[in-house]
This record gives structure tokens, C-alpha cells and sequence, in this order.
């Protein structure tokens, strides 16, 4: 499964939005995206230090998701999602990685944070 970073945002988003805490998966209702395309994303922010999450393992049939609670965003999910706010950067950002064809959510992140940082010393008439 290919890891789709608008999901991302739109991910951070709701749970920014949302003040009930933890947050079971299936509070997450995106529209387009299945259940299960949803909880990789979680596990894969997980991974990637933007969110903290409980997930409770039993035998579930083929088609039920397992049990994942979103506990809180990490420093790094907001910050990841502040970034993500400046419409120039993310679209920059965006369109590089695109046209590379692939890329690791940790390097966008990075290359995200250097293009609102890029934005803001511009803005500020900063070198």
C-alpha cells in the first residue's frame, strides 16, 4: 500500500479538530478512504513519530478493523500539521516529491519544515 500524505494532513486535521481523547479508529470518517487504508495511515504515523496510539490485539474476522485508539499527536504531529497549514510550502513540497515520483514521509516533513522556514525568511526580509 502506497502511503497517501493528503490522507495524512487530512488525518491530523480531524484529530486536531476533534477534542475527544483517545480517539478510536472508527471516529475517523474520511470521506473515500476505507477503514483499513485509514488505520495503516495511523500506524504509519505512528512509526513516524506524529501520533501516540494503543492498539488492543484479538481475533478479528477478515474484514473488521482491530481496535486502535489515537491517544494524543506527538510535538512533531503538530508541528508536521502546522506546516502543512501554509498552502505555498505544502503545494511546493507537494509538487517536488510528485515529480520524483516517491518519498518517505520523515524527508517530506523535512523539506515541508525548510519551505515554511524558506516562506517566513522571505516574508521577514530575512538571508
Amino acid at each position: 500500500m502506497k502511503l497517501d500524505i493528503e490522507l495524512i494532513k487530512k488525518i491530523l486535521e480531524y484529530a486536531i479538530n476533534d477534542e475527544s481523547w483517545p480517539m478510536p479508529i472508527e471516529k475517523f470518517s474520511i470521506e473515500g478512504y476505507d477503514q483499513k487504508i485509514i488505520q495503516y495511515h495511523l500506524y504509519q504515523m505512528e512509526e513516524a513519530n506524529l501520533i501516540v496510539s494503543y492498539s488492543h490485539p484479538y481475533e478479528c474476522l477478515e474484514d473488521q478493523v482491530p481496535i486502535l485508539l489515537i491517544h494524543r499527536l506527538t510535538m512533531e504531529g503538530h508541528s508536521f500539521y502546522a506546516n502543512a497549514l501554509s498552502e505555498n510550502a505544502w503545494n511546493s513540497t507537494l509538487a517536488i516529491f510528485k515529480s520524483l515520483g516517491g518519498f518517505s514521509l520523515g524527508i517530506f516533513s523535512q523539506v515541508l519544515a525548510g519551505a515554511v522556514l524558506a516562506y517566513a525568511k522571505n516574508h521577514l526580509g530575512l538571508p
